[in-house]
């Protein structure tokens, strides 16, 4: 039997606490995770090994048989030795990391490989923030164990893969975790995305609209047909915006609700929801025709991205169903736009359109080190927001805020009807300056958030 060549003077599973078998097998105390040991030899060694676990009286007799007393001392010198509950060091630091994701408040979780390392970042307030630095033998032990635990590949590495992981903490915490995997020049880049069942926003009255906002919202989940539309750039909450009202209107009863996304974030008892693949052509707009003979009352579309999804989702909303669909556009001039560019007619589409909702998620400045700032560091283009003395605000940074100046992200929303093709309400602006005089947003973000350079009016 062949089981590889010794490490200085040890055999090479010596340091991983495994003892060899019969024919090519391996054995394991019954304590151990096998599950985990397996990942965590082919990452280092590139070997596929079968390990059988044997109860853990019986896996010391049989070391001290063959090696003794003393060479106990090597067992586990990899960081999968055993910590003192019993789970592995690569088991104990992945749970640490997701954990932390979760404590932090992240959107996400970045696992990036550089010549020697494994850099891994989290997105918290919209910012990315290191929060470990890993060797690189390490890094992929623990990217071997995630891909396991959301059901991917292990030994596929040319590939991008995707798939989602359901995680309880040891503290009672628990998240879903949705998993993309990226070949890249160092090593398999991985994207977590933060999914935190605990988080009450899927209530619109935990949403923070303004009275106006919100009860435009509850018109449009009260009933009746027609096309509604969230619009914002990436990450500013237009999902969670709808996935609030498909709640309202699951609790109420009465309604066939049916979601197309890419992929499904999370799981609403009460509706229908089918995830994108491509691999077997289930598209947007396949599955918006597929919908349109089940008798839907509401459809929900992930993201509009095309012609073909837009003109489907335009007849849904023209026979009668209440479709709810997000645009990536800055403004709700542009969404319009937008669909039009795809091909739309602009007459139908304002026959049906009932509404627009432009959203962003702004960083707060930390009320702790927050402090006036000299007006005449505001740029010119910029200085019509502001009244005549009127005091603009930022933040220097301090320990509260980890030296960032912010602390929190503040949602702004404008709601605005269509009505004769006009857009009905005051756009971002209007909620992005009330921010600025009272302090809660610096210039820089205001600046860099709203389209203030951007016209307000819809040409028609």
């Amino acid at each position: 039997m062949h089981h590889g060549s010794p490490v200085d003077g040890r055999p090479w599973y010596l340091d991983h606490g495994i003892l060899p078998g019969d024919g090519e097998e391996f054995l394991v105390a019954a304590d151990r995770d096998a599950l985990a040991l397996t990942q965590e030899i082919f990452c280092i060694h590139g070997r596929h090994i079968c390990l059988r676990q044997i109860s853990q009286k019986d896996f010391a007799a049989r070391w001290d048989k063959i090696y003794g007393q003393r060479s106990c001392e090597h067992r586990s010198r990899r960081d999968d030795r055993p910590t003192a509950n019993g789970v592995s060091q690569t088991i104990q630091l992945c749970n640490d990391l997701l954990a932390g994701a979760v404590a932090a408040g992240a959107s996400d979780m970045h696992w990036e490989w550089e010549r020697d390392a494994v850099v891994v970042r989290l997105r918290v307030d919209g910012e990315l923030r290191p929060t470990a630095r890993l060797p690189k033998e390490l890094g992929n032990a623990i990217a071997i164990r995630l891909k396991a635990l959301a059901q991917l590949s292990p030994t596929e590495h040319f590939r991008p893969q995707d798939g989602r992981l359901c995680w309880q903490g040891a503290a009672g915490q628990s998240a879903d975790f949705r998993i993309a995997t990226l070949p890249t020049r160092w090593g398999e880049s991985i994207a977590i995305r933060v999914l935190d069942r605990n988080r009450p926003f899927f209530r619109v009255e935990n949403l923070a609209m303004p009275p106006s906002v919100e009860d435009g919202v509850r018109r449009i989940a009260a009933g009746g047909g027609g096309l509604f539309l969230a619009t914002g750039p990436t990450g500013s909450g237009k999902t969670t915006t709808l996935y609030a009202i498909l709640a309202e209107l699951i609790c109420r009863g009465q309604k066939k609700i049916l979601t197309v996304e890419d992929p499904v974030e999370y799981v609403m008892e009460g509706a229908l929801q089918v995830a994108v693949d491509l691999a077997v052509g289930r598209t947007f707009s396949t599955v918006l025709r597929a919908f349109l003979r089940h008798d839907p009352d509401v459809i929900f579309v992930g993201e509009i991205r095309d012609g073909e999804t837009a003109e489907v989702a335009l007849r849904a909303a023209l026979t009668g169903h209440l479709v709810l669909a997000t645009l990536h556009t800055a403004t709700a001039e542009e969404a319009l736009l937008r669909l039009t560019e795809l091909g739309l007619d602009q007459n139908l589409l304002l026959s049906c359109l009932r509404a627009i909702l432009c959203q962003r998620l702004l960083r707060t400045n930390c009320p702790h080190c927050r402090e006036p700032m000299d007006h005449t560091a505001v740029p010119d283009s910029a200085r019509a927001f502001f009244q005549k003395g009127q005091p603009t605000w930022h933040a220097m940074g301090c320990s509260r805020c980890e030296k960032k100046g912010y602390l929190g992200r503040h949602a702004i929303f404008s709601f605005q009807w269509v009505e004769d093709g006009q857009l009905s309400a005051p756009s971002l602006l209007e909620e992005g300056r009330l921010l600025l005089e009272t302090g809660q947003l610096s210039i820089v973000e205001f600046l860099r958030q709203l389209p203030w350079d951007r016209p307000n009016n819809l040409a028609t």
